[in-house]
């Protein structure tokens, strides 16, 4: 039997020691996207590069790993029937933002970090058009 202390998490919300490790780096991660944008406005182009992309793939790892599970295992199953009751529309609403903004930012880091799409692709206005898209991100 595990002891009941870690069950229980650190933030005293009675939510599991998992889930309030998930608030915090999506908190973390959203401050230091924050700090990635000030690192571009103070033309440290390599330092933002390496701020953002390693954001964008620890939250695509907490994506993978933690919220993927929990919505197909206790949300999707349930979807549509119950999709007019506010709990699942939120976390469905929640779900489908998230993962437009993450596929937003991975796309950003291919353009910017890559060869792949030509450099005349207007990648550059969409990726002015991708700011508003990531504060969706969750």
């Amino acid at each position: 039997m595990v002891p009941d202390h870690f069950h229980r998490g650190i933030l005293g919300t009675g939510a599991p020691l998992y889930a309030d490790a998930v608030i915090i780096t999506e908190i973390a991660i959203g401050l230091l996207l924050l700090f990635g944008f000030w690192l571009a406005r103070t033309r440290k182009f390599k330092w933002h590069a390496v701020c953002q992309t390693s954001m964008v793939l620890l939250n695509a790892a907490v994506i993978v790993t933690v919220m993927l599970p929990a919505f197909n295992a206790r949300v999707l199953p349930k979807l549509p029937e119950r999709l007019g009751k506010m709990h699942y529309l939120i976390s469905t609403a929640h779900a489908a933002l998230g993962m437009v903004s993450e596929a937003v930012g991975i796309y950003v880091l291919v353009v910017a970090g890559t060869e792949l799409p030509p450099k005349n692709s207007g990648s550059t206005t969409t990726s002015y058009g991708c700011v508003s898209l990531c504060c969706f991100d969750g």
